[in-house]
């Protein structure tokens, strides 16, 4: 029953809880944003069963609508405040299957002002405007912890006789559909009788088509990032903040990005050290194994068998059977790696590991002694086609022991001991190592960019997305 407790406890104490994830910071500027956004095509349908315009004093009611746009947004602006954007070879097709007028209007007639009813029905009308210009601005709206454009001003430009109008032929009583002909002629061939419902029809589209392209944005690296939040975007891009598919016993915040280190043409990705710190300490931590008994280590299990060398060097050691298992238990939790910066682009790291001894005594398992290991070494980083390699070189250690609080109190031992068994022990889990991470590949429509090029500023590290 005690070594069945005592090695539940082993696993649950060496066990890493995992409680944070890798963030990180995507940057995408706006040049790389414009060139991506840029002469987007923009080509809708509309239809209307029914409504009403107005020209002077006529309000005739067509029916049976259709419109047809084609064209491209061309360059597009961005700011802290918005966006603009432009289109400047638009071109779309009416078409009316029918137009009616039946009101009273008021016409002079022999100097006399009367009021007369107006009736006629005209047939299908055709309008072609072959090109003209659109100008639309948006500004940024927060929605939770995301920022969009809203449309905020559209202006639509037709030249003037920047349009066709297909024959009108009108009928009515009593010459009527003559006089209707020639006014509705003449309304149509006006463009602003129909611009402002142009314009009402165009927005949403333009607006649609934003939401559609910021959403790409969102969804650009959306394989291997997750994205939590979104800066207000300034004068000179976006900075998203998302975290890696990557779990780290360290909980690590979001980086702190100052705007003036990052690029004003690539897309970056943005590591804090601290981050890097978290991935590299939980590789290393992860090369102890869940459990290990010294007696695996040639030296200390001598040690056992001898209680002449065990009065020199570990007089404790002789209360213990020669078999007495003692596992090295490492305290995760308690484990941290920290980076300094070197002149040459490594970096210095240096992990200290706590742990405890833990043995049996009258088959009962006790804590025999507690033990702190300092690790130095020299850590390179390596960036390529979207794969992160850190390398770490041989280990020095230096080792702290000293027996447990309560076993002193219980069985105050002789304080004399040699920990340079059990320093090579636990030194001996630390070997050169390489790792690799995947990491996020931006796509957007049919083109891909892979990071690399990474530089490291003031506790940050960046790098480019480069196009494939």
């Amino acid at each position: 029953m005690g070594r069945s407790f005592l090695l539940i406890s082993l696993l649950l104490l060496s066990s890493p809880t995992w409680a944070g994830s890798l963030k990180v910071a995507q940057w995408l500027p706006w040049e790389f944003v414009s060139q991506a956004w840029n002469e987007r095509v923009l080509n809708f349908s509309h239809q209307e069963d029914e409504l009403t315009i107005s020209w002077q004093e006529l309000r005739p009611v067509v029916k049976g609508v259709d419109v047809q746009l084609q064209g491209t947004l061309g360059q597009t602006q961005f700011q802290s405040e918005g966006l603009k954007t432009s289109a400047q070879n638009l071109s779309a097709t009416i078409k009316i299957a029918e137009l009616s007028v039946n009101q009273i209007v008021k016409i002079e007639l022999n100097g006399n002002i009367i009021s007369v009813r107006l009736e006629a029905h005209c047939s299908p009308i055709h309008i072609t405007i072959p090109r003209f210009s659109v100008e639309a601005a948006a500004q940024f709206l927060r929605e939770q912890n995301y920022w969009r454009p809203q449309l905020s001003g559209l202006n639509l430009q037709i030249p003037l006789a920047g349009w066709t109008l297909s024959s009108v032929s009108c009928t009515g009583a009593g010459g009527v559909g003559t006089v209707i002909t020639q006014r509705i002629t003449q309304a149509l061939q006006d463009p602003q009788t129909l611009s402002p419902l142009l314009q009402e029809w165009l927005a949403p589209q333009i607006q649609v088509a934003w939401n559609n392209l910021w959403q790409q944005l969102l969804d650009s690296t959306s394989d291997h990032l997750t994205v939590l939040s979104m800066e207000r975007p300034s004068d000179k891009g976006v900075l998203l903040f998302a975290e890696l598919p990557l779990n780290t016993q360290r909980e690590v915040n979001l980086p702190l990005v100052a705007e003036s280190l990052l690029s004003s043409t690539h897309p970056q990705l943005v590591f804090s050290q601290e981050s890097l710190e978290a991935l590299m300490e939980d590789r290393l931590l992860s090369m102890i194994p869940a459990q290990y008994n010294l007696q695996q280590v040639e030296g200390f299990r001598t040690l056992m068998g001898s209680r002449v060398v065990q009065s020199f060097v570990w007089p404790d050691l002789r209360r213990f059977p020669s078999q007495t298992p003692f596992f090295v238990i490492p305290r995760l939790q308690d484990s941290a790696l920290a980076l300094r910066p070197t002149t040459t682009g490594a970096w210095q790291a240096e992990m200290k590991v706590e742990g405890s001894l833990q043995t049996f005594i009258n088959h009962a398992p006790i804590d025999y002694m507690s033990w702190g290991l300092n690790l130095k070494t020299i850590l390179s980083l390596d960036v390529q086609e979207s794969v992160l390699t850190l390398k770490s070189g041989k280990p020095t250690t230096k080792m702290v022991t000293h027996f447990s609080g309560l076993y002193v109190l219980i069985y105050k031992p002789n304080q004399k001991l040699s920990s340079s068994i059990l320093q090579d022990a636990v030194q001996g889990f630390f070997k050169p190592t390489t790792v690799t991470e995947n990491l996020p590949t931006l796509k957007w429509e049919e083109r891909s960019w892979k990071l690399g090029n990474w530089k490291q500023q003031q506790n940050l590290i960046t790098m480019d997305w480069m196009e494939l």
